[in-house]
């Protein structure tokens, strides 16, 4: 069997045509490296690919939500602004009760809690003893993650379906901060979750809403993984970590002292 002269032309590059390139090069495969390249598209098209019946594996996750009476989890949040090029972290708990009692609070770097009780949402920065009440127009992100967090407090779909278009994966959530590495992250963070991708139908929501994502453990329905993108660009991920279950939480968590 004869082997094919593969090797380049004198004054040619190994991997263009006509430009002069180094003696002794490697030659490149291009054929062999255009098939490398192709199944590796393949590998990860057909990992994409968006699992059948979305809003079923939603109802199962919705179900186990509702054997749960209170929760509280400890969180690593980065945030990305679209006018900044470094991303800003940040950690902290959150806390959920039934009915629709959510409470959002960062204590790192800076304190800044928030606390969901039906439709009011109550807030406290740094240096505040005081809460007072919020408009949260000009936070969307945090409006629609505190909302979904008491639609599962809930057990309720339609929070979700309602001006969405629902989609699930399989697929790992992106890799935590390194600040959250010795925070006790675990390791279901680098497995596959069950990933729904939540897209705005309703014109009103797009307008300051691009996308979110939900990212539970298949065997627990835990919500482990979370990610607000808003229309302005401005991206704010959530990894849950060390959650506890039918956990006794103090009254004052949702109705502090001071309002």
């Amino acid at each position: 069997m004869t082997v094919p002269d593969v090797s380049p032309k004198p004054g040619a590059s190994p991997g263009i045509a006509g430009a002069p390139g180094p003696r002794g090069a490697r030659p490149i495969n291009r054929r062999g490296a255009f098939r490398v390249a192709f199944a590796l598209l393949i590998i990860g098209c057909a990992a994409l690919k968006p699992l059948p019946h979305p809003r079923a594996a939603l109802r199962r996750i919705v179900a186990a939500g509702r054997a749960v009476r209170t929760l509280r989890a400890e969180f690593v949040c980065e945030k990305k602004l679209a006018v900044l090029k470094k991303p800003f972290d940040s950690a902290g708990y959150v806390a959920l009760e039934r009915p629709g009692r959510v409470r959002l609070s960062t204590l790192r770097p800076y304190r800044s809690e928030f606390i969901l009780r039906g439709n009011r949402v109550l807030a406290r920065a740094q240096g505040q003893r005081r809460w007072h009440g919020m408009q949260v127009k000009r936070r969307p992100g945090l409006r629609e993650i505190m909302r979904q967090l008491g639609a599962l407090s809930l057990g309720k779909t339609a929070a979700f379906t309602r001006n969405y278009r629902v989609q699930v994966f399989r697929i790992k959530p992106p890799a935590p901060p390194r600040a959250a590495l010795f925070k006790g992250i675990s390791a279901a963070h680098r497995r596959p979750l069950e990933m729904f991708l939540l897209r705005p139908s309703d014109r009103a929501v797009a307008r300051v809403l691009r996308r979110m994502r939900l990212g539970f453990q298949a065997r627990t329905h835990v919500l482990l993984f979370a990610s607000i993108r808003t229309a302005g660009g401005d991206v704010t991920r959530y990894w849950f970590f060390h959650v506890r279950k039918n956990v006794p939480l103090a009254h004052a968590l949702f109705f502090p002292r001071h309002t």
